[in-house]
């Protein structure tokens, strides 16, 4: 059986902090027997997107990976409703150079924007209060964690705090915690933190909501 063949050549080439990519895709018919040139064609726009998108978000891709609902980061980048690898013009279809082949050639592109959404951005929040006399002193702490982590990204997502699963959906979002100060006390069952959290803008984007 023959295997697709990713042509290895491309270029990479910023214009006003913008990224366009040069990118070929090579499929053979004989791998998808039955489909119709368009959806062939079809084929090959996603495969050269997705392609792209590794290229240029390779870094955002490996951290994140999978979204809740199953889906590769990178099939939601090149999507058609919240994408963010685009086309410079119309793709050129062309046939390869062994029989059957179907090649696909695009210059792919993202925006500075785009760029800046898919790398960690920092929330900071101080003086952060939590009290709950129910829970034993060894639970307290991550309760008081959980709850701030809840209270930063609500300055990001409306009514947050009203959400079943807003621990979930916090957790979920953050990279990295920094927790510069974390003070107990007993007597009131309570904590003070002060601290930020690292989070991937896009990511945020795609959970909301």
């Amino acid at each position: 059986m023959k295997i697709i063949l990713l042509l290895s050549f491309f270029g990479i080439y910023s214009l006003f902090g913008d990224v366009t990519i040069s990118k070929s895709v090579v499929i053979n018919h004989s791998e998808y027997i039955g489909k119709t040139n368009k959806e062939l064609k079809k084929i090959l726009l996603q495969k050269v997107k997705l392609a792209a998108a590794n290229e240029i978000f390779g870094d955002f891709i490996k951290q994140t990976m999978v979204l809740e609902d199953g889906k590769l980061i990178n099939e939601v980048l090149v999507s058609q409703k919240r994408g963010i690898i685009h086309l410079k013009k119309e793709p050129i279809y062309s046939n390869g150079k062994n029989f059957g082949d179907l090649m696909i050639s695009v210059d792919a592109y993202a925006t500075k924007k785009d760029i800046d959404a898919t790398k960690p951005h920092t929330l900071t929040l101080d003086n952060f209060q939590y009290t709950n006399d129910t829970l034993a002193i060894k639970e307290l702490k991550k309760a008081a964690i959980d709850a701030f982590l809840v209270e930063i990204f609500s300055k990001k997502i409306k009514k947050l705090k009203e959400k079943k699963d807003a621990i979930k959906i916090a957790r979920e979002l953050t990279i990295s915690i920094d927790l510069k100060n974390i003070k107990l006390n007993p007597q009131t069952s309570s904590y003070t933190i002060d601290g930020s959290v690292k989070y991937i803008p896009y990511m945020l984007e795609m959970r909301v909501f």
